[in-house]
C-alpha cells in the first residue's frame, strides 16, 4: 500500500515546495475518493489470481453501484430483451469484464461531474487501449486510459479560469505538460499520479498515469501511443469505428 507520508516526503526531498504545489497537495486531499469497492477493484483488477467470482462480488457489495449499474444495464443502450434485476443477471448477459469497465465509468463520471469532454477523451483513450493492449491485461489497459487525464481535474479544481484558459488553448502532449510546468510548477500527469496515491491506487496504475506521456514500454507506455494516435487522428480503421460509436453513444 502507498504510504501517503513517504510520498510527500519524496515530493518535497529537501527542497522548497512551490506554493502552488502545496495547494495542489491540499486539493487532492479534499477530492472525494473513488466509491471503497472500485479502489477495491481495481486492487484485484491488478492481482492476475483474482477470479470472476471475486470481481463480481466487491461489485455486489455496494448497494449503490449495483442499482447504477442495473439502471444502465436496463437503458436503452443495451437494448437487451427482457429487464434485468439482479447483478447476477447482468453478469450473464453482459459478462464480467463489461460489467467492470461499466462500474469504473460511472464512478469515473461522477467524479469527473460537468467535465463531459474529460470524461469522453478518457473513454475514448481506455476503449482504444484494451483493443490495442497485446500482451497487457487488456482490463488493466482499460482501466489505465480511463484514469490517465485525471490530473487535469486537480489542475482545473486548483486553478479554475487559469486552466481553463490553458486547455482552451487546444495543446496536448509535451507542449501542454510545458505550459502547465511554467504556470503551476507541475503538470497533469504528475498532479494525477500525487491524486491516484492519495486514493491509494495499484502502483502499476499510479504509474501509468504519471508516466502517460514519457514512458515508451508497459500499460503506461500502451497509454502513450493510444493517446498519441487519437490526437493526431492517426487510427485504424476499427479504430476509428469504435470511436465513431463511442460519440454517437455519449
Amino acid at each position: 500500500m502507498i504510504n501517503k507520508k513517504n510520498s510527500l516526503q519524496a515530493l518535497q526531498n529537501g527542497q522548497r515546495t512551490p506554493e502552488a504545489v502545496k495547494l495542489i497537495i491540499k486539493i487532492c486531499q479534499k477530492i472525494p475518493p473513488l466509491p471503497s469497492s472500485i479502489l477495491e477493484l481495481l486492487q484485484k483488477l491488478a492481482n492476475p489470481e483474482s477470479s470472476v467470482r471475486d470481481i463480481g462480488q466487491i461489485i455486489e457489495r455496494d448497494q449503490a453501484l449495483s442499482a447504477m449499474i442495473l439502471k444502465q444495464v436496463n437503458s436503452a443502450y443495451y437494448g437487451l430483451p427482457r429487464k434485468v434485476y439482479s447483478l447476477r443477471q447482468a453478469v450473464a448477459l453482459l459478462g464480467i469484464n463489461e460489467i467492470r469497465h461499466l462500474a469504473l465509468r460511472l464512478s469515473l463520471r461522477k467524479t469527473l461531474l460537468s467535465e463531459e469532454d474529460l470524461f469522453l477523451h478518457a473513454l475514448k483513450v481506455a476503449t482504444l487501449s484494451e483493443l490495442r493492449s497485446g500482451e497487457i491485461d487488456p482490463s488493466l489497459a482499460y482501466t489505465a486510459g480511463l484514469l490517465h487525464d485525471i490530473g487535469k481535474l486537480v489542475l482545473k479544481i486548483t486553478f479554475k479560469e487559469s486552466y481553463q484558459r490553458l486547455r482552451g488553448q487546444g495543446l496536448w502532449g509535451p507542449a501542454l505538460q510545458q505550459a502547465e510546468r511554467e504556470l503551476f510548477h507541475l503538470d497533469h500527469a504528475e498532479a494525477g499520479g500525487l491524486l491516484a496515491e492519495f486514493w491509494q491506487l495499484p502502483p502499476v496504475l499510479v504509474e501509468a498515469i504519471k508516466n502517460h506521456h514519457l514512458s515508451q514500454e508497459g500499460v503506461a507506455g500502451l497509454v502513450r501511443e493510444t493517446d498519441e494516435a487519437l490526437n493526431t487522428g492517426q487510427l485504424s480503421d476499427a479504430g476509428q469505428k469504435i470511436i465513431s460509436q463511442i460519440e454517437q453513444d455519449q
